[in-house]
């Protein structure tokens, strides 16, 4: 037990936080692809100062609790930014994949939490996953755009004139 959390509940929170800046690391290298290779800079900008920005301030928020519950942060390995992909609509899965992975994270805290009668920790988390659920939706409503809009040159371009309509990640 480090401070007033158990080792198990550190672990799990730290790997939370690991699970942040890995979406930030991964979502910038998505904005370079978006920008650079789709040529979507309206795209990659909302993404890049929207939501990738956010991991980094989400892993803050536990590392914040964790420091209010009297216990250290471990700050895990990010993987290089090196990955590729085919086309945006790709690129939205992934974030998608992501986000959801990250909803996952936190929902098993929750129950690991309430199965080690950490009440605290339980009730924090569960307001934490409230702030990441408007995120999964509006993530969602990218993956449905680019799919309407669908996959060629043409339609990428419009994707790319019209996000800032979508009213996505507080535009």
């Amino acid at each position: 037990m480090e401070g007033l959390l158990t080792k198990d509940i550190k672990a799990s929170l730290e790997n939370i936080v690991t699970h942040c800046f890995y979406a930030n690391r991964i979502l910038d290298r998505i904005c370079s692809i978006l920008s650079v290779k789709f040529v979507m800079s309206n795209t990659s900008n909302i993404i890049h100062h929207k939501l990738a920005h956010r991991y980094p301030i989400l892993a803050d928020g536990i590392s914040d609790y964790m420091d209010a519950r009297d216990c250290t942060t471990i700050y895990g390995e990010t993987p290089i930014g090196n990955q590729d992909y085919d086309n945006y609509l790709e690129c939205f899965n992934k974030i998608l994949e992501i986000n959801l992975e990250l909803e996952k994270k936190v929902k098993e805290s929750i129950e690991l939490a309430q199965n080690n009668s950490d009440y605290t920790t339980k009730v924090y988390l569960e307001d934490y996953l409230l702030n990441i659920i408007p995120i999964t939706s509006d993530i969602l409503l990218l993956v449905d755009k680019a799919e309407m809009y669908g996959d060629n040159k043409l339609s990428s371009m419009k994707f790319d004139h019209d996000i800032s309509d979508f009213g996505i990640f507080g535009e």
